[in-house]
């Protein structure tokens, strides 16, 4: 009891400490006037190949643990004003061939959009959004079926989300959301980790061309796992959040956008531990000389368990990139990522048990573009995954090679 106190106690100093900094950014200098959105209309296609040297360090038999992989793919990109309304989209549609484990081959498929209607008084935000892939082995837990069938699985994430908010736009108003997630899995024996979700929330929402953008609401999140009528416990919890959002750009060298929330979960009975503590997403964007651009990104947040027999997982993730340009053709960059997560309620169901891991990953590439229309670039990377045990323990070396074609505008 007292090590949980201590470690609630450290949730609520690292949260006081974000909110500062988030204030800190949103008073700081004057924000420049934001410009009308512009039409953009760009499609490319995309070619990447990499090889990886180690997938899931031997744990699936079938597996052959190291495999190159061929990626094709279409993106669009999307913006058009309509008036006083706007809709901007993202999408990528795709297909991956590995050249030894061809039963991992599948699409990937990415779409999000954000549409904003101005109803005179009120103004209505749609933001659908749209993942289906093959899970990364390192995600999925494993389960006690022989061959390589054990970790074929296409995952799919899909969230639906509104927002209404009503009044002058530089003053303080009303603001009320709803939300739709879902959770889905191809293979019929991770079938008992999908799963559906409900938010809603409200609070008040405050736009300043000095101070910035901010929300303060009070929500509540309802998952439920509908496959799992016989893991006692394990079915579905409910998520209570008090949160202040915020976003802000100081001019054109620094941008920052995040929240801060504290977070009660509560799940149907007793199997699974309660959670009481702070959640908080901070990134910001730093560009301290034309050619240098730096992105730092600090979260800790409640997720569903889609790839594990858990109720939810505490995800923690940091994160640091830069990006040099080298001169009008060519740029470097290097990046450095760790996510850890801790799984409650997770049980052997169908395999080894998954309590909690983490993932370190460092990379570093080469772009060169020798016209607005082509790039291609060389990416090198190591990861290294330490769990529970050593059964999902591994590390991996990676190099691809990626290329890009855009038409522009259309």
């Amino acid at each position: 009891m007292v090590t949980n106190q201590w470690r609630i106690a450290d949730d609520y100093r690292r949260g006081a400490g974000l909110l500062g900094m988030l204030l800190a950014g949103a008073a700081s200098a004057p924000v420049f006037a934001q410009s009308v959105q512009e039409p953009i209309t760009e499609l490319s296609f995309t070619a990447q190949v990499r090889h990886d040297g180690n997938l899931d360090s031997g744990s699936t038999p079938g597996l052959e643990t190291s495999d190159d992989r061929l990626s094709l793919g279409t993106a669009i990109r999307l913006a058009r004003p309509f008036g006083r309304h706007s809709l901007s989209l993202d999408g990528f549609l795709g297909y991956d061939f590995y050249r030894r484990n061809s039963q991992l081959n599948s699409e990937r498929i990415g779409f999000s959009a954000d549409a904003e209607l101005d109803a005179g008084f009120c103004q209505l935000g749609l933001k659908p959004r749209i993942n289906r892939q093959q899970s990364n082995l390192y995600d999925i837990s494993v389960i006690a079926v022989p061959g390589i069938g054990s970790v074929r699985n296409i995952e799919t994430t899909q969230v639906y989300r509104g927002e209404l908010r009503c009044g002058n736009e530089l003053r303080i108003r009303p603001l009320v959301y709803y939300e739709r997630s879902y959770g889905n899995n191809s293979n019929i024996l991770r079938q008992v980790s999908n799963y559906h979700g409900e938010t809603i929330g409200g609070g008040l929402s405050y736009s300043n061309p000095v101070l910035g953008n901010f929300d303060v609401s009070v929500e509540r999140t309802t998952t439920k796992y509908p496959n799992r009528p016989t893991l006692g416990g394990l079915s579905g919890y409910r998520q209570d959040q008090i949160k202040l959002a915020t976003s802000r750009e100081i001019g054109a060298v620094l941008t920052a956008d995040g929240f801060v929330a504290f977070t009660h979960v509560k799940p149907e009975n007793a199997v699974a531990a309660t959670y009481n503590g702070m959640s908080w997403s901070l990134g910001v964007t730093f560009i301290p000389v034309t050619d240098l651009r730096l992105r730092a990104n600090l979260a800790q947040q409640i997720d569903p368990a889609l790839g594990n027999n858990a109720l939810y997982s505490r995800n923690r993730d940091w994160g640091l990139s830069a990006t040099y340009q080298l001169g009008p053709r060519t740029s470097v960059g290097a990046s450095f990522d760790r996510s850890e997560r801790l799984y409650r309620g997770a049980q052997p169901v169908l395999g080894p048990v998954l309590t909690n891991d983490s993932v370190n990953r460092i990379s570093g590439r080469f772009d060169f573009t020798p016209n607005r229309r082509f790039g291609i670039g060389l990416e090198v990377g190591h990861e290294r995954r330490n769990a529970n045990g050593t059964f999902y323990d591994y590390r991996n070396t990676f190099v691809a090679v990626n290329t890009r074609f855009t038409l522009g505008a259309l």
